[in-house]
């Protein structure tokens, strides 16, 4: 077996064991990270590996269900490449980009050609305590999807200064969009509302008394109605009517 798994030997954990694989070297991912992670997750197999082709070469893994797949930044546009074969492997897997420059994922997050499933991708970060890096991968292992505030931040900052405008999104192959924001229900507009304010479905959902589910179905089907590719997309869309109203207003 390839010596860049850092946990090596799989016999010693139950076939039935999902696992979390860490794809980057130890620059990236550290020996003492991964033992990090091993140890608060006991009941689950941390691998690293240094590439895609490790996962999809080696048996041992390939006969595990990989839980989640957790990329350094650079690998980010190969596993765009790649992505139906890794899907093929790793159907259920949860998928997550581990950054310390917010560069490329805020490019993600904007490039849907470049990741059409980016709403169903974490981005962690790297430049944080261990108790807060150590809580965000418990929830990518509890099947949540984990957007950092600072990004989401960062494109309604650029957006407001007229950096980022709506117009930009859609001639990078967006479709256009002639909805109004009353084609959306009163409590799809609330919703919506508040995810361009940055809040995560957690605090949403008590907000408005209703569960995280609830608010998921919301953003589902204003994703659909407003024809747009995730949430961040739709957040945008409603800060640029919202600019759009004011104008109006001002003249």
């Amino acid at each position: 077996m390839n010596d860049s798994i850092d946990v090596i030997n799989l016999t010693n954990y139950n076939d039935t064991q999902a696992c979390v694989i860490f794809i980057g070297d130890k620059r990236y991912f550290s020996e003492l990270l991964i033992q990090t992670v091993q140890s608060e997750f006991s009941d689950t197999v941390i691998l690293r590996v240094n590439s895609f082709d490790e996962i999809i070469a080696n048996n041992e893994i390939n006969k595990r269900k990989i839980f989640s797949i957790i990329m350094e930044e650079t690998l980010t546009l190969i596993f765009a490449e790649r992505y139906d074969e890794i899907c093929a492997i790793a159907p259920e897997a949860n998928i997550a980009i581990a950054y310390k420059d917010d560069t490329l994922p805020y490019n993600v997050l904007l490039d849907s050609e470049c990741f059409m499933a980016s709403s169903a991708i974490s981005f962690l970060p790297m430049n944080v305590s261990l108790d807060i890096w150590l809580g965000i991968i418990r929830l990518i292992l509890c099947g949540h999807k984990y957007l950092p505030c600072d990004l989401l931040d960062k494109i309604v900052k650029d957006f407001k200064k007229g950096d980022l405008s709506f117009a930009k999104i859609q001639e990078s192959g967006q479709p256009e969009l002639n909805l109004l924001i009353d084609d959306l229900t009163v409590r799809e507009q609330e919703v919506l509302r508040s995810v361009s304010e940055g809040k995560p479905n957690k605090v949403i959902a008590n907000e408005f008394d209703i569960s995280e589910h609830t608010v998921k179905l919301h953003i589902h089907h204003i994703i659909v109605k407003l024809n747009v590719h995730n949430r961040t997309e739709a957040a945008i869309w409603y800060l640029s009517q919202n600019r759009n109203t004011t104008k109006q207003v001002i003249k």
